[in-house]
């Protein structure tokens, strides 16, 4: 991966002025989710916190609204609105701020992947993680593992203006017409 001006330097930086302008302007929003999962869910905790693998396998405390009970199921219809519109997301705009994601970029994973890559697979931790990515708008879920990582690694490779700008695009419009898609079942690393 050849770095940048872009990789180093600008995207960074419209990462957190956006995500600051975003966290602005969206809190009545995130107040409103929040209330609403506190009261339809019945949860007393409001956040969802796990270690996840960032920028050079460093792990960081991904934060979520917690929308799903510990069978991962929905704790309520208004989990399911937050889920399906990306508000659930919301708080992980503080790791962009705090320069350990970015707004496009392979999702991070769980720590308990980190030894289950294989070499190819780790290049995935050679750019921030994302809160979308190419593996999101290119069939998220739908995806067999193996096609997952090559999309992250195609994304590694490819990294551009003109990419995080598609990727965007796509993502909003997937929100728009279907919402949020289901999680992925767990991974049980490679065959070989």
């Amino acid at each position: 991966m050849v770095n940048t001006t872009y990789r180093t330097l600008w995207k960074p930086l419209a990462d957190k002025l956006l995500a600051l302008l975003l966290l602005v302007i969206t809190a009545p929003l995130a107040l409103v989710s929040a209330v609403g999962l506190l009261v339809f869910s019945g949860e007393s905790k409001l956040l969802f916190i796990q270690p996840r693998p960032g920028y050079r396998g460093k792990v960081f405390s991904l934060i979520k609204f917690r929308t799903l009970d510990t069978a991962g199921k929905p704790t309520s219809f208004w989990s399911v609105l937050l889920r399906k519109t990306g508000i659930d997301e919301w708080p992980q705009l503080i790791h962009i701020l705090k320069g350990e994601m970015s707004f496009v970029g392979p999702r991070p994973l769980l720590v308990s992947y980190l030894p289950l890559y294989n070499t190819t697979q780790q290049k995935r931790h050679q750019v921030k993680p994302g809160i979308t990515g190419w593996a999101q708008v290119n069939g998220r879920n739908t995806q067999t593992w193996d096609q997952r990582f090559l999309l992250d690694l195609e994304y590694v490779e490819k990294q551009s203006f003109t990419l995080d700008c598609r990727i965007l695009g796509l993502t909003i419009r997937q929100l728009i017409q279907k919402g949020n898609a289901t999680e992925m079942p767990v991974w049980q690393g490679n065959k070989n």
